[in-house]
């Protein structure tokens, strides 16, 4: 009886030194995956945003890539970005334009399809960060996701202006060069 009892105890020891490593690993794991979470979001060149359902933003990068500091509340995409019609209401869903927002409507389309989209670009009226308020070349996909049991979309917007600019630029110096060869 009395060896059956320590060969419990071993046993049960065992099981309960594989549970700690277990979650030892598990923890590690969980933690590897957060840092990669916080790197992503942390450092990504263009904008991420996590919108709910109400077309509110619940998670961005925004802030951390112009050191801003983060607003608080229930705040739409257009209103940190600051487009043309969030400015002039001081808020973003405000403004009669609002309704035809092709941004807006692409993100009530993802909800209602559960689809995505990717590449779409656009020239958006807006201010970002402390840059001067005008016209910017973007770059927007977006993608439908379920997340413990609540549905959001994330959307990427990236700024592709300067692009556009050298892009525009090397088009008229190539016009200038064969214009001068044809001469």
């Amino acid at each position: 009886m009395l060896l059956m009892t320590i060969i419990l105890i071993v046993l049960l020891s065992f099981a309960l030194i594989g549970l700690i490593v277990k979650g030892r690993v598990q923890s590690r794991k969980i933690k590897t995956a957060k840092q990669f979470h916080d790197a992503i979001w942390n450092n990504a060149h263009e904008f991420i945003f996590l919108i709910d359902e109400n077309l509110h933003v619940v998670k961005t990068n925004y802030y951390t890539l112009y050191q801003l500091p983060v607003k608080k509340g229930r705040i739409c995409f257009g209103k940190i970005l600051q487009c043309k019609y969030a400015r002039g209401q001081k808020n973003c869903n405000n403004h009669e334009r609002c309704g035809s927002c092709f941004i807006r409507h692409k993100v009530k389309e993802l909800f209602e399809n559960h689809s995505s989209f990717s590449n779409l670009e656009l020239v958006m009226d807006m201010q970002i960060a402390s840059q001067p308020s005008g016209i910017y070349n973007m770059v927007v996909s977006g993608r439908y996701l379920s997340m413990e049991n609540k549905n959001y979309v994330i959307l990427t917007v990236h700024d592709i202006s300067e692009e556009r600019a050298l892009k525009s630029s090397l088009q008229h110096s190539n016009e200038k060069f064969l214009c001068f060869l044809i001469m």
